[in-house]
């Protein structure tokens, strides 16, 4: 019952949180590539000072690697050792892609953005764009695969 519980809301955050990355890459990055340099520019860095203080928007990406890890704990407990380790495997997937890529790559990209605040908006565009959206696809494919597997859990348990 507790396994059940955990890998249900496990489930549920890690698909709003890779849905987070799928919709900067699918929708928010793509249209504001239709933008002037400054209004891109500025989108951006308001987002970056919006997206940390809203919780609605930080939980799902950094909740799901303790949730599925907590799933991963309570197969382990319930003897169904292969949904552990699944659920375990989804996690680092997960921490990787969610929450060490955020850290280590697009969060510096942002304070860079940040810092060439009052310069050319073209050039700051230039060293922001292409990087930031790499690494983005990088961790929403990072992401649902840690989503996906959890899904293939509860479907084949």
């Amino acid at each position: 019952m507790i396994l059940d519980i955990l890998l249900i809301v496990a489930i549920v955050g890690a698909g709003l949180g890779s849905g987070i990355f799928l919709a900067f890459s699918s929708g928010v990055v793509p249209g504001l590539r239709r933008a002037s340099d400054e209004t891109y520019v500025s989108a951006m860095r308001e987002m970056n000072i919006a997206i940390p203080r809203s919780p609605a928007f930080l939980l799902p990406l950094f909740l799901p690697p303790f949730l599925l890890a907590g799933a991963s704990v309570a197969a382990f407990v319930a003897a169904e050792e292969a949904s552990g380790w699944a659920l375990l495997i989804a996690a680092v997937i997960f921490v990787v892609g969610g929450t060490v890529l955020t850290s280590g790559r697009n969060i510096p990209l942002n304070n860079a953005l940040e810092k060439a605040r009052g310069g050319d908006a073209t050039a700051a565009r230039e060293a922001f764009d292409r990087p930031w959206a790499a690494w983005n696809h990088v961790r929403t494919l990072l992401t649902l695969a840690g989503f996906g597997l959890a899904v293939v859990v509860a479907v084949l348990r």
